[in-house]
């Protein structure tokens, strides 16, 4: 007969002791995707009115682009730039539904979030709903 070697599951590596390695090859540090997300969070919620480039969101969480994108498609089902947008709109939308009926319009409320294109901003939402 045939001999067939069966590994055990305790003796194949698992995803810590892989990205460990990795990190080893390559002289970067592992990192954890909920580490990466919570620090793009932190920044944009930080800065409401910024206008952020993937390269801003990348060097805040010290990955890559094409690993940003693929966390956030796998925790967010989008892209960091969607999720910035979605993210935008609905801070203005809560700003909209807190404001007053006196002083506080669209327009004032959208550019306190570095929107000033209330066109823009209106096809924005509509996309995103």
């Amino acid at each position: 007969g045939v001999g067939i070697d069966i590994v055990s599951k305790r003796s194949l590596p698992n995803a810590s002791h892989i990205a460990r390695l990795r990190s080893q090859r390559s002289g970067r540090d592992p990192f954890s995707r909920s580490a990466v997300v919570s620090r793009v969070v932190a920044l944009i919620e930080g800065r409401p009115a910024a206008s952020f480039h993937l390269s801003d969101l990348c060097s805040a969480a010290g990955v890559s682009e094409r690993t940003l994108r693929t966390i956030f498609r796998e925790q967010f089902g989008t892209s960091p730039k969607k999720f910035l947008r979605a993210h935008k709109l609905h801070n203005i939308r809560t700003a909209l539904r807190a404001s007053d009926d006196e002083g506080d319009t669209v327009s004032r409320i959208a550019a306190r979030f570095g929107l000033s294109d209330a066109g823009r901003m209106a096809k924005d939402y509509y996309d995103c709903r």
